[in-house]
């Protein structure tokens, strides 16, 4: 996943100028505390603002708001709504699927964000199932994906873990009559597509097998 952001860059005459840019979503913390250390010691740059600073510090440090930040509030949503929002997003992966747009997944840090807690439950399965079934599902546009750790250093976890947790995930599933879903070569081939899939995404020159 990428992020767009303008950067703030010194230069020899005016001060500062824009360059915009395409990121990474994990480095951008680090690009938002660069920026606030600029500010900080350009005061030309950007004048000292007491609500900005009130609300920096009041988020960072004080425990009230901590705690009601951890609140959890539920809100009762419209059975019609949902259905809407279900039918709209099936759309939209057709959509993507014809356009060719590649979806990254991230199994171990989609499953901790996420609300499934077991990587047979993720929406990989339902956006990519070539192979993986003797009969496919029809309602599966079969998009484009790769498999990923998102931030390797936050997640404790490897690309071959995230290929591992999933292939076993599988291997576990049963169906209806206590027997295994899904066929253990046919996992391991779907699981080698994604890994194709994926050395095309990186823009890597792909040598055929």
């Amino acid at each position: 996943m990428a992020l767009n952001m303008t950067v703030p860059k010194k230069n020899g005459t005016s001060g500062y100028t824009f360059h915009h840019c395409v990121i990474d979503h994990w480095v951008v913390t680090s690009v938002v505390a660069v920026f606030i250390a600029v500010c900080l010691t350009d005061r030309k740059f950007l004048p000292y603002n007491p609500e900005a600073a009130y609300l920096y510090y009041s988020y960072h440090y004080n425990p009230e708001i901590k705690a009601e930040g951890n609140t959890r509030k539920e809100i009762k949503i419209n059975p019609c709504i949902i259905k809407a929002a279900c039918a709209v997003q099936k759309k939209l992966q057709w959509i993507i699927a014809q356009k060719g747009i590649a979806i990254e997944t991230n199994p171990s840090s989609n499953a901790l964000i996420g609300t499934f807690k077991r990587y047979d439950k993720h929406p990989i399965l339902n956006c990519y199932n070539h192979g993986l079934e003797e009969k496919e599902r029809g309602d599966v546009p079969q998009i484009q994906v790769s498999i990923n750790t998102d931030d390797q250093g936050v997640f404790a976890t490897y690309i071959e873990n995230e290929y591992a947790y999933l292939a076993l995930a599988l291997e576990k599933v049963k169906d209806e009559n206590g027997n295994p879903r899904y066929i253990r070569t046919l996992i391991y081939n779907w699981l080698d597509n994604i890994r194709k899939m994926g050395l095309v995404q990186s823009f890597e020159e792909v040598l055929e097998d």
